[in-house]
């Protein structure tokens, strides 16, 4: 895991710009936002974030299928909410390589890692494909070059992993590669397993965005659905960026500057604030009793020596 030198300066910096952008809040207006919020619209959209680690245990289990490992859905779920507190806590999500040390006595180091990858890439996929289609119907330009770029990218990766090339490697990272590639060609080459996956993901995405609208009907703002899909995929993009905590401020900053034109500037803030809860922060709470039994050892088979001497190092 992170160093804490560079986990306090990430929250310093998450601090500085969380505090410049409150700053810029007009009180009495932000106080008659919130006093005239629907509860029933957030009340939907927090239901909305329980399903999200099922959807996504759903799609871990069925890569792990792939490699010959299934886990179940529950066993899948509660790894999934075990490594969800720590990947709230870093940079790009990057927490959720402590899954590497929850399956370690299931598959190596080098093929959890390359399950991660796959549905990072899966995500970036889908995200990608959104920004693209409903970009292009609000003509966002810049938007839509930056997603097919990124996307032409995400292809290669897969025609890399499907192809023989890693056994061409040299000795020393051949076995390195050939791990790391393989669930992503497994998944590639998985036919109707891969559609599922990719199924999956845009289902997971596609409440996302919802959950966003719903909050801006909370808070009486009118935006439409479609636009939500063209430009919420650009802030988390932002968001990914390993400069804060959890993408807090810098992904804020992407969402008040791209719907400026349909919602005022504290709506905008509290958005993004509440994709951070939704997403992040509610689910990092709700996930406290599974990591807990996982630093007890009783998750994955992992030893709890191991997963403390990996997360406190």
């Amino acid at each position: 895991m992170m160093k804490s030198k560079r986990k306090w300066i990430l929250f310093a910096i998450t601090l500085l710009i969380l505090g410049i952008l409150i700053l810029k809040i007009k009180p009495a207006r932000a106080a008659e936002i919130v006093v005239k919020a629907n509860l029933g619209y957030l009340f939907a959209a927090t239901f909305l974030s329980l399903l999200f680690p099922v959807l996504c245990a759903a799609r871990w289990d069925t890569i792990l299928r792939q490699l010959g490992t299934p886990l179940g859905l529950w066993e899948s779920y509660k790894i999934i909410m075990a490594a969800w507190p720590l990947a709230s806590i870093t940079p790009a999500k990057s927490g959720d390589l402590i899954k590497i040390v929850y399956l370690k006595n299931i598959l190596p180091y080098s093929k959890t890692t390359g399950v991660i990858l796959a549905e990072r890439m899966t995500d970036v996929v889908v995200l990608c494909l959104y920004a693209i289609a409903f970009g292009t119907i609000y003509r966002f330009k810049t938007a839509v070059w930056v997603a097919g770029g990124i996307l032409v990218g995400v292809i290669f990766f897969f025609a890399l992993a499907a192809s023989p090339l890693a056994q061409h490697a040299p000795e020393p990272w051949r076995t390195l590669a050939l791990n790391l590639l393989e669930a992503t060609k497994k998944m590639c080459r998985g036919g109707r397993s891969f559609l599922w996956i990719l199924a999956i993901t845009a289902s997971n995405w596609f409440l996302s965005f919802f959950q966003v609208w719903l909050c801006y009907r909370a808070f009486n703002t009118e935006v439409p659905l479609t636009y939500v899909f063209a430009a919420l995929p650009m802030a988390i993009f932002t968001g990914l960026l390993p400069v804060t905590l959890s993408g807090m401020g810098t992904r804020d900053s992407a969402v008040i500057y791209l719907f400026q034109n349909y919602a005022a500037y504290e709506v905008n803030l509290a958005i993004g604030i509440l994709y951070a809860i939704f997403g992040y922060w509610l689910l990092a709470l709700l996930g406290v009793p599974f990591m807990r039994a996982a630093f007890r050892g009783a998750i994955g088979g992992v030893e709890a020596e191991e997963l403390h001497r990996q997360v406190y190092r």
